[in-house]
């Protein structure tokens, strides 16, 4: 960059900031604006170039007439910093600092720039003798003021909205970690729960089976030894006793109603050997509906899985609070490749779910079929219950949530099943009408044929 030329350099000094503001210039004849151009001595400074540093005593202004500067301090560990670009027409030095003050800050350029020097004895040796001047430069140094005050204000505004964005953009992020953190409560909680299942099911088929194979093997040994003393008493029907002592021993007999006695334990030993192939086959369902001894990951028969579920929960009926019916529609469906402990879970919480909607006499329909087109396993699980209203419907599956009474239900039932449906790829869906019933409908895909 060369030095400008004598036009060009009034421009420039009339152009810059210190000067442009009450038209300081025009008012002058030639020989006053000569005199006082002669106190700017114009120089070229090179890139890189440091104009003043950091701590130099403040003698003189600078007017940037062309080029780029770069204002730098230096911070705690003494490094520069950049904290700002000042372009030209600008000037640098303010008016307190030429009366030997410390620079606040280093100069250096960023481009190949042109200045004017103004020391500071000039300065104010013009400014006193030529006070016309120097009024307009003080009005246009007000100019300036106010126009740096607005600029500042406005910047403030624009920080301050960009502060409420950014303070949105925090909550927003605050709430999305708390929900995120919330699910993985969910989560603990669920894997916890489903861990839960298995090892009670291990625990219950230990603590059941143990005990009831030794009243097994005692009822048949009763059984046994009670059709010996049945077969005791028969003996004598065919043996040559006294008649007199014969009818008195059929006397007895009569008097303690022996026939009707020995049906009746016939069909108590009968009872009670459904009673314990009962308790033995829900035992067997609990353990092969908890899976137990077999891989978190696995094959499982859908069908089979809703029976299992149906023979642990049938021992409710047994109480005689309701009678329910249930109707079942099951189409052969592939075997499904899923976490079986979690499939059975989400079977197991469903049903039960129905079963506590339905009264006296209810019906629970259970529907299986496959989805040739989106090769998925449908279910579907209609009760005639109680039904729930489009509110309770919205909030079904919010963590938490539920209808029934204090210390009846958790509330995460319907949660975690959700969660377990979505992590096989599949959805769940419920539809409900007050007082009519509700059907629930699970779509899970088949991974594996």
């Amino acid at each position: 960059m060369s030095i400008l030329s004598s036009p060009e350099v009034i421009e420039q000094i009339k152009n810059n900031d210190l000067f442009k503001y009450g038209d300081v210039f025009n008012k002058l004849d030639e020989d006053e604006l000569d005199n006082a151009l002669q106190r700017i001595h114009i120089s070229q400074i090179k890139t890189d170039e440091t104009i003043f540093n950091q701590g130099d005593v403040g003698d003189y202004i600078i007017l940037l007439l062309k080029g780029k500067v770069g204002i730098y301090v230096k911070n705690e560990n003494n490094e520069e910093v950049n904290i700002t670009t000042v372009e030209e027409n600008s000037f640098l030095g303010e008016m307190a600092l030429i009366d030997n003050t410390v620079r606040m800050a280093t100069i250096r350029a960023l481009s190949a720039c042109v200045i004017g020097t103004i020391h500071g004895s000039d300065f104010w040796d013009y400014f006193h003798k030529n006070l016309g001047t120097a009024k307009n430069i003080l009005k246009g140094l007000n100019a300036k003021l106010r126009e740096t005050d607005k600029s500042f204000v406005e910047k403030l505004i624009r920080e301050k909205a960009e502060l409420s964005r950014f303070n949105q953009e925090l909550e927003r992020k605050v709430k999305e970690k708390t929900e995120e953190l919330r699910q993985k409560d969910i989560q603990l909680l669920e894997l916890d729960r489903i861990a839960g299942i298995g090892t009670l099911a291990a625990g219950i088929a230990h603590e059941i089976n143990n005990p009831m194979s030794f009243v097994k093997s005692s009822i048949n040994f009763l059984k046994k030894g009670v059709d010996k003393m049945s077969g005791a008493v028969t003996y004598w029907n065919d043996k040559p006793i006294p008649e007199p002592l014969f009818q008195d021993f059929k006397g007895y007999l009569d008097g303690i109603n022996y026939d009707h006695l020995t049906n009746s334990l016939e069909n108590k030993f009968d009872t009670i050997n459904r009673g314990i192939e009962r308790i033995i086959k829900i035992v067997s369902s609990l353990k092969s509906f908890s899976r137990v001894d077999m891989e978190a990951m696995g094959l499982l028969d859908i069908n089979q899985s809703i029976e299992q579920a149906l023979e642990i929960l049938s021992t409710q009926n047994d109480e005689g609070d309701k009678n329910i019916q249930f109707i079942k529609e099951f189409s052969k469906v592939s075997p499904l490749e899923c976490y079986t402990s979690e499939m059975n879970q989400c079977l197991l919480h469903t049903i039960n779910n129905a079963l506590d909607a339905v009264h006296n006499n209810g019906i629970i329909k259970l529907i299986t079929s496959y989805d040739e087109n989106e090769k998925q396993i449908i279910i579907k699980i209609i009760d005639n219950g109680k039904g729930m209203s489009e509110e309770t419907l919205r909030q079904a599956f919010s963590p938490f949530f539920t209808t029934k009474p204090v210390g009846s239900g958790t509330g995460i039932g319907l949660t975690i099943t959700e969660r377990i449906i979505k992590r096989h790829g599949g959805k769940i869906d419920l539809t409900s009408k007050l007082g009519e019933g509700t059907m629930v409908t699970i779509s899970v895909p088949v991974l594996k044929e």
